[in-house]
């Protein structure tokens, strides 16, 4: 991972995204530019290490992002 970076998973799908100098991007900001990339449900929660995180979240360098399917659900 480089230095300015972090890191989108979805399942088996994995993207990495260069994040810009004085750009806030927020997990919603992913949400939308990856959904159909990485098959991103809209119903799929946000985790950040083992936290849940809201799409307001601002993202920082270095961090690993996953969406994850909620249990139960089709698709």
């Amino acid at each position: 991972m480089e230095k300015n970076e972090i890191t989108v998973q979805c399942g088996a799908n994995n993207q990495p995204v260069q994040l810009v100098e004085n750009e806030e991007l927020t997990v919603g900001d992913v949400r939308d530019r990856l959904a159909d990339v990485l098959n991103i449900a809209p119903t799929a929660l946000a985790v950040i290490g083992d936290e849940t995180v809201d799409d307001d979240r601002v993202l920082v360098a270095g961090e690993t992002l996953q969406f994850i399917k909620q249990s139960g659900s089709k698709g």
